[in-house]
Formats: C-alpha cells, sequence, structure tokens
C-alpha cells in the first residue's frame, strides 16, 4: 500500500505534473503536520492490509493462467475466468467490503454506480 503512495509522487515527477505534485506535497504535508506518526502509520499498514486481502481473494482464481493464455478469451469470459465475488451476509461486511465484493460487475461495467451491482449479479449468474 505504501508503494502506491511513492509510486504517485515518482510518476507526478517523471512526467512533470507539477500542479498535481503540489497537491500532493500540500496533501502529505498537512497529513504529516496534523496526523501522529504512529496513527499515520497503523492507519496506512491497516488499510494496506484490508486492501491487499480483498485484492487477493476477489482475484484469485481456479485455473492458473501461464504466460498469454489469458489472452485466448474474450475480454467479458477473461473476467469471468480471472475474477471472483465475495459472499457478504450482513450490512457489516458489506460496508468493510465497500462494494468490492462484486468484483466481476465492476470488472465488466466499471462506471456503473456500485449500488447497482447486487441487480446486476443476479443478471450474469443467468
Amino acid at each position: 500500500f505504501l508503494y502506491w503512495r511513492f509510486d504517485s509522487i515518482r510518476y507526478v515527477l517523471k512526467h512533470k505534473k507539477w500542479p498535481e505534485a503540489i497537491r500532493l506535497a500540500i496533501h502529505w504535508g498537512a497529513f504529516a503536520a496534523l496526523v501522529p506518526f504512529r496513527s499515520l502509520f497503523l492507519s496506512i499498514w491497516l488499510s494496506g492490509f484490508i486492501t491487499a486481502t480483498i485484492v487477493t481473494v476477489t482475484h484469485q482464481s481456479e485455473e492458473i493462467f501461464l504466460g498469454n493464455t489469458l489472452r485466448k478469451y474474450d475480454f467479458v469470459e477473461a473476467q469471468f475466468r480471472s475474477t471472483r465475488d465475495a459472499k457478504c451476509n450482513n450490512w457489516i461486511s458489506n460496508i468493510l467490503w465497500g462494494g468490492m465484493q462484486w468484483q466481476l460487475e465492476h470488472h465488466l461495467f466499471p462506471t456503473m454506480p456500485r449500488y447497482r451491482y447486487p441487480e446486476l449479479s443476479k443478471v450474469l449468474k443467468r
């Protein structure tokens, strides 16, 4: 998770996106000034752990794809083969997963609002 933070900074500097670099500097400067280091470290570590867990679970397919084997499928079939949805049985898990439990729906329709994913999921299962 920290890698993403540093990669954003590296990207804006490499591509000379100065307005974005200034906004990142203000953001991280304010964050460092206002949030105690232990809280900052703990929040980044915890959010990174949760994100990694969710991404790993929803992108772990039963098939093993070596080299370019996934390319032999069209886009839709490749999404069905390479992503997994998670089953959330209560409102707390729905909140914690933040819509990431509908990974297939997200990959097929990335601009669709998250609240539509449950009904789309029923359509895709048919």
